[in-house]
């Protein structure tokens, strides 16, 4: 999962590594939060967070996603 509020960055990096994961993107920390409760457990091998994010930055968006992993 790709989570980042720059759209440009999410494109990027999505592009670069979609021959590789199945990629999921999520524009802001809470988003990301409800994306993994909603799904099953250890769904992602890998979670790229922005932690410089309006409302909820990166390290309190993965204090919350942790729970969930």
């Amino acid at each position: 999962m790709i989570v980042n509020d720059n759209v440009v960055i999410s494109d990027v990096l999505s592009f670069r590594l979609e021959p590789f994961f199945n990629i999921t993107v999520a524009d802001t920390g809470m988003e990301a939060v409800d994306v993994v409760k909603n799904k099953p457990r250890n769904h992602f091998d890998i979670i790229l967070m922005d932690i410089n994010m309006p409302m909820m930055d990166g390290f309190e968006a993965i204090a919350n996603i942790i729970e969930y992993l």
